[in-house]
């Protein structure tokens, strides 16, 4: 007679439990993205620094969620409230930090003003107590957006008017025009001109008027 086989109990299994990514502390994460003048280079330095700390600590091997939250967290303040600016269309994953580090792109690096940009070369002059390396080294990171190797002889005389002019607001205009010409700036400046001139005549006007009105009064009461 066969006996019946004993039934094998299985041990129930137990449900895996995610694992908590936790990035090692004695590696410091990037300094605090600072919105200021500069922001498209300090932007490309910032990102630099991220994929370091990425590679380092792990971080690049995590999902992109995890991704995500890691440079949002070490970010700055700055950098979360152009975060919560950003558009996103249909086919863009909010989790990919590939497309994230994208819109960081053009948020912080729009279409280089290169009248700006070289205003900024050709005004920097050294800075009192700063050694020539220092010097050397800000003249490049600036002369990195100055597109110096295809500046045309118009282009040259362009910024030496923006530079040179002596009305800070026809400048102002100016540097934010990327595409002015020589002419364009000259009537620029020619407009502003006339506008002043026009301005000063009008002043002139009422004061006259103001005065010829107060010296009839007080002919009038000296009459009395």
């Amino acid at each position: 007679m066969v006996e019946p086989q004993a039934e094998v109990m299985q041990a129930p299994q137990m449900a895996q439990t995610p694992q908590i990514f936790i990035a090692p502390s004695n590696l410091p994460p990037p300094k605090s993205l600072i919105f200021d003048d500069n922001l498209a280079t300090t932007w490309e330095s910032w990102k630099k620094s991220w994929t370091r700390y990425e590679i380092a600590t792990g971080v690049q091997k995590q999902e992109g969620i995890v991704r995500v939250s890691t440079l949002l967290s070490v970010i700055g303040e700055d950098g979360v409230k152009a975060y919560d600016t950003f558009t996103w269309g249909e086919d863009e994953n909010q989790n990919d930090v590939d497309i994230v580090l994208k819109k960081f792109d053009e948020y912080c690096s729009p279409r280089t003003q290169i009248i700006y940009e070289r205003y900024r070369f050709n005004n920097r002059n050294q800075a009192p107590g700063e050694n020539i390396a220092t010097y050397l080294t800000e003249l490049r990171t600036i002369a990195r957006n100055c597109a110096h190797d295809s500046i045309t002889p118009d282009e040259i005389l362009r910024d030496r008017l923006v530079l040179g002019i002596r009305d800070d607001h026809v400048r102002e205009r100016l540097l934010r025009l990327n595409d002015l010409t020589i002419t364009e700036g000259s009537r620029h400046y020619q407009s502003r001109g006339t506008n002043t001139a026009a301005s000063q005549a009008h002043e002139h006007r009422r004061r006259f008027c103001k005065y010829a009105k107060e010296n009839t009064t007080r002919r009038r009461r000296y009459r009395k």
